[in-house]
């Protein structure tokens, strides 16, 4: 019954395809097709990423009829530099509820600074890092957040740009879910507990047919085995439903490797049965104007803006801990910053003053 129900969730592309309309999805889009025939039409310089062309001051300035000189005069003035004022007016003041709004804001952004590290971590570029190689195809993926049932419609989680050379591993990893937070009890060390994600080594993307599997770590579960091999038992039932699974490595796969419908909704699963649909919204040829290293790719270019929980107690922070059966607590579960949690739950040698059981949280979904 399980495998049977997860066989029927990995339709949920077909489930998630009612959303859109046909005229939104494309026909089938081989990715190195596309390259190819990019090559075969397009100039050199333009395969070749030539950078963009300057305008030219002159010819701009006789088609708006001025003298280049006064040309050079207007754009001077109307530059970003004129919009900031050098001297602030001296009846200039912040109100009281300005200002305090204002460190309200700052003390929220501190709070979330772990957090949004943790999602979004800053790649250190180094000096030599490469650059990444024309031609090569980009494409525009949206992830959206764990299917629940019954629930609709899909919400997007975060938009990337990946390129066709790139492995799919690399979409992979830095897809965020809530499920891959350590769901161990954190009350004993609470200094020593992390809010990095400890990511699935195990998962697949369903894509035309085909479970991209990640087998990169010897201990990675094979989710798709068992659904294959119970679609084959069925035989002409799941043949009937146009679907002929497949299985393959993901990280021997690049994008270029894909055919794809854009606007198509396909499947991204992970802890065994939490699941995410992905849509390719584009497909294009990189850009002079794209980020110019290979390690800026997956380009996050949206995140949908977290809920924010805030902490019981102080109704001002950012709530990054979950307390259960809490006696000291007014509701079960219960959620705490950090400051409030330590005051309340520890005593001067860091023992802990009742019984209690803490979590690491945070607002992923």
């Amino acid at each position: 019954m399980y495998f049977r129900r997860r066989f029927c969730a990995c339709t949920v592309v077909t489930l998630a395809a009612e959303v859109l309309s046909s005229d939104e999805i494309s026909p089938p889009v081989s990715v190195r097709d596309f390259l190819e025939t990019c090559k075969a039409t397009l100039p050199e310089e333009i395969l070749l990423g030539a950078p963009t062309e300057r305008i030219d001051e002159a010819k701009l300035a006789a088609e708006m009829e001025l003298e280049v000189i006064t040309f050079k005069a207007v754009k001077r003035e109307c530059s970003l530099s004129k919009l900031k004022a050098s001297v602030a007016p001296e009846d200039f003041r912040i109100g009281a509820f300005q200002l305090a709004t204002l460190q309200q804001n700052n003390v929220a952004r501190t709070e979330m600074k772990p957090y949004t590290q943790m999602i979004n971590p800053k790649r250190i570029v180094a000096k030599d890092a490469l650059p990444v190689k024309y031609p090569d195809v980009v494409l525009a993926v949206t992830v959206f957040n764990q299917v629940k049932k019954d629930v609709k419609p899909f919400n997007e989680q975060k938009h990337f740009l990946v390129l066709a050379s790139q492995p799919l591993t690399a979409l992979k990893d830095v897809i965020t879910c809530s499920s891959d937070l350590p769901i161990t009890d954190q009350s004993e060390m609470p200094e020593e507990a992390s809010l990095d994600a400890m990511k699935s080594a195990s998962g697949f993307f369903f894509i035309e047919d085909v479970f991209y599997n990640d087998t990169r770590d010897p201990q990675a579960r094979d989710y798709s085995r068992i659904i294959i091999d119970w679609a084959k038992a069925k035989g002409e039932a799941i043949k009937n439903l146009g679907i002929s699974p497949k299985s393959s490595s993901m990280e021997e796969v690049t994008f270029a490797d894909l055919t794809v419908r854009l606007g198509f909704p396909y499947l991204y699963c992970h802890q065994g049965n939490c699941e995410h649909v992905i849509i390719f919204r584009d497909i294009r040829l990189l850009h002079p104007d794209d980020p110019p290293r290979q390690l800026n790719y997956p380009h996050l270019t949206f995140m949908k803006r977290p809920r924010k929980t805030r902490c019981y107690v102080c109704k001002t922070f950012q709530a990054h801990w979950i307390t259960t059966d809490d006696e000291l607590a007014p509701e079960d579960p219960c959620y705490f910053c950090k400051k409030c949690f330590d005051a309340l739950h520890y005593k001067d040698d860091r023992s802990k003053a009742c019984n209690f059981r803490a979590y690491l949280y945070a607002d992923l979904d």
